[in-house]
């Protein structure tokens, strides 16, 4: 509408590197779109979060400007295959140590990214120009299982992977206690939205279950959204 927007150096970088000059891109950032000061409208945007980002044509995660040597570890990823020589199997290992320092990401930990890359129908993981397909940099995350430094992340990881597999082929959705189990390492600035971020993955039929169905509102206390 013309106005100005003071906005975080990590979004203002994104916005700078996802902005295309050869044609007019649409872009939906909650950050920007949602009022976070506006209780009522932050209360009903959050219960369309699902279906934003499941609608949406691709969703990119932006994991921040980082330096040449995580852009080459994501085009090295992209380009891999199934070479088992010496020189390839090196290669990975060297790909290893990378993704568990990449791993330490603040992205990684945050709560709301699961339902954000879980419902959608193309992922590009993004730093500055360089990208790569979900599929591709979560498989490769997936094969670091062995990695206890990384098994949260790597958890996580897998749980997102499986309901994007799933989703793929029908309708499917987790139990909220269960997934507040799966994800409970991932940090949220509000404590009421590890519960409301993981609301668009929850089973459909609570009422049947008979387990009180959660509501996303903002007016209410965490307290009160814990009970």
């Amino acid at each position: 509408d013309g106005g100005q927007l003071s906005v975080t150096v990590n979004l203002a970088e994104a916005l700078d590197h996802l902005h295309d000059s050869d044609r007019p891109r649409k872009l939906w950032v909650d950050a920007i779109c949602i009022n976070q000061k506006d209780i009522p409208e932050r209360t009903q945007q959050v219960q369309n979060m699902t279906e934003i980002y499941a609608r949406a044509r691709n969703v990119v995660v932006w994991i921040g400007l980082l330096g040449i040597t995580t852009q080459q570890l994501l085009h090295r990823l992209e380009n891999e295959d199934d070479d088992q020589s010496p020189a390839h199997l090196r290669r990975w290992t060297a790909n290893k140590r990378l993704l568990s320092e990449l791993a330490q990401n603040p992205w990684f930990r945050r709560i709301w990214v699961i339902q954000e890359v879980a419902v959608a129908r193309e992922v590009i993981v993004q730093t500055g120009r360089t990208t790569i397909c979900w599929s591709v940099f979560g498989a490769a995350l997936e094969k670091c299982s062995n990695n206890l430094e990384m098994k949260s992340v790597i958890d996580a990881v897998s749980t997102i992977n499986t309901i994007r597999t799933a989703r793929s082929q029908k309708p499917y959705y987790m139990d909220l206690f269960v997934l507040l189990e799966r994800f409970r390492h991932c940090l949220a600035t509000d404590e009421r939205d590890k519960v409301f971020a993981l609301l668009g993955l929850t089973s459909r039929s609570l009422a049947q279950e008979k387990v009180v169905q959660v509501i996303p509102d903002y007016s209410k206390s965490a307290i009160d959204i814990y009970k």
